[in-house]
């Protein structure tokens, strides 16, 4: 029985008895057959009734705790039991019909993908050897389809129950990742619908080494720095932070940092506000206890300065002695 699950849950087979759920990787093994070069210049292909190129089948792979497609280890056992009886199966007709091409060798184990043949001669040159070797060919090819058919019939229902339990699991992956997007597009929003607000004003301290950030009231009583949006404020502080020596302290309002909390989470979607400010940033800033702060550029290695000669030998240049 195939259970799919909704979203964000993993697919899973069960079955009455079934023992212990394992992980297990589906490889779609296309397996050639090679029918025409196994049996040399004696084949004669009939158009009415071509032989298969090759024939498909699941091998399953028992893997670790991730990745794959959940089953249980009799399913997963099964599963392999028949693999191998229909690729033993495919592999005895394929020696029966070079057998029936005058062949004499032919060893042929499909599952462990390993073949051995001696192919066989030209027929002798009689009289009517082409209508002969055509009619031959024919009845080998008609008898191996019929036996081919027959082991793709045995293996059939474990192909269908595994193609359906593919498709559930691709199904429900397409659901889990179109949920994702859907979610990611949300808080995408709500970061810009929040960021949007133009209240955010920032201003120096008494001593200028401390940049105070907040938002301002809806009416100032009194004259007040422009109010910017989140893009806006950042692109402010980043230059106040380049341009000021000793770069200043920002001391991020908690009023101001809990009314984004707020403004989130009624927008259904919360989070921190160093989460939503990391959302809306496009530079990175790392999180103190005072907030936000930008993250200082990366240190670049030294090449060393100036050469001198001494007793010693070359010293110096690009920081490497000789």
């Amino acid at each position: 029985m195939v259970a799919a699950g909704g979203a964000g849950r993993s697919v899973v087979v069960t079955e009455t008895g079934s023992g212990e759920t394992v992980r297990v990787s589906l490889d779609e093994d296309r397996v050639a057959l090679d029918a025409a070069k196994l049996c040399g210049a004696r084949f004669v292909p009939v158009a009415s009734a071509p032989l298969p190129g090759h024939i498909v089948v699941f091998r399953p792979w028992k893997i670790g705790r991730y990745g794959g497609i959940s089953c249980t280890e009799a399913q997963r056992v099964r599963w392999q039991a028949a693999a191998r009886r229909y690729l033993d199966a495919v592999s005895r007709a394929l020696e029966e019909l070079h057998r029936a091409h005058g062949g004499r060798r032919a060893s042929v184990d499909l599952y462990h993908r390993v073949r051995s043949w001696a192919t066989p001669g030209e027929p002798f040159p009689w009289p009517g050897r082409r209508r002969r070797t055509a009619a031959r060919s024919a009845r080998a090819q008609q008898v191996f389809l019929e036996r081919l058919e027959h082991a793709a019939q045995e293996y059939r229902p474990v192909r269908e129950e595994i193609e359906a339990l593919v498709a559930a699991h691709r199904a429900e992956q397409q659901a889990v990742q179109e949920e994702r997007r859907r979610a990611a597009e949300r808080l995408r929003q709500v970061v810009r619908t929040v960021a949007s607000h133009r209240h955010w004003v920032h201003a120096p301290s008494r001593s200028g080494r401390t940049v105070n950030i907040g938002i301002s009231p809806e009416a100032p009583s009194e004259p007040a720095p422009p109010r910017l949006t989140a893009y806006e404020l950042e692109e402010s502080l980043l230059e106040l932070w380049r341009s000021t020596s000793p770069r200043p302290r920002f001391a991020w309002d908690p009023d101001a940092c809990a009314e984004v909390e707020r403004e989130c989470r009624d927008l259904g979607e919360p989070m921190a506000f160093s989460t939503w400010w990391n959302q809306v940033t496009r530079h990175t800033w790392r999180t103190t206890p005072s907030g936000p702060t930008p993250a200082p550029p990366p240190t670049r290695p030294s090449f060393g300065g100036t050469g001198s000669l001494g007793s010693g030998g070359y010293i110096g240049g690009f920081g490497t002695s000789f």
